[in-house]
């Protein structure tokens, strides 16, 4: 009955002197520190605080607590700010080109994307003409190098020798027979 009594008694002065030291921050302007304990009374503790030999056994309830929380809240509008902030934005590509072969746009220093996949059309069609006319002759292996002509183009002298594979239809302007020399716009 009487610890009950000293608990109670502990329990008010503690909330008289906590209202005390808020009211005394408010008066002088600023705000008192979190609520804790202002009152420090012996008794048994309420936490284990003794250290350990293994290091996760050592960390108390209160170590860390609260650490790095923002005092206030951002607001929406703060928050939209920081992050539509000018320099997060994404600027505009100004090196861009009309490419010479076919008009369209592309960056100044890549390949066209236009002109990227007709080569590629192009390319995997040569292919398969080259793979049938060596099933067809040589059981699929190629034993020289393969020169490609197309519809009414003749074997050149640094083309004797080679495989010569033809293909039926008019070579395309941007698919140059040399790829040594430059492409004629």
């Amino acid at each position: 009955m009487a610890a009950s009594m000293a608990r109670n008694v502990i329990r008010r002065l503690q909330t008289i002197i906590l209202r005390f030291e808020y009211n005394l921050g408010s008066i002088l302007g600023n705000r008192p520190p979190p609520l804790g304990p202002a009152l420090a009374v012996a008794g048994q503790p309420a936490f284990n605080n003794q250290i350990s030999s293994e290091p996760c056994d050592n960390i108390g309830l209160w170590d860390g607590f609260l650490w790095a929380v923002p005092k206030k809240r951002r607001s929406k509008e703060r928050n939209r700010t920081r992050r539509r902030a000018v320099e997060k934005k994404i600027s505009r590509v100004i090196y861009m080109t009309t490419c010479d072969t076919c008009g369209h746009q592309k960056k100044l220093i890549f390949f066209c994307g236009n002109c990227l996949t007709r080569i590629r059309e192009e390319t995997k069609l040569v292919q398969e003409q080259i793979m049938s006319q060596l099933d067809e002759t040589k059981d699929g292996i190629a034993n020289a190098e393969t020169a490609v002509l197309y519809e009414g183009e003749q074997p050149a002298q640094e083309e004797e020798g080679r495989d010569i594979i033809e293909i039926k239809k008019k070579r395309p302007s941007w698919f140059p027979r040399d790829w040594t020399k430059e492409i004629k716009h």
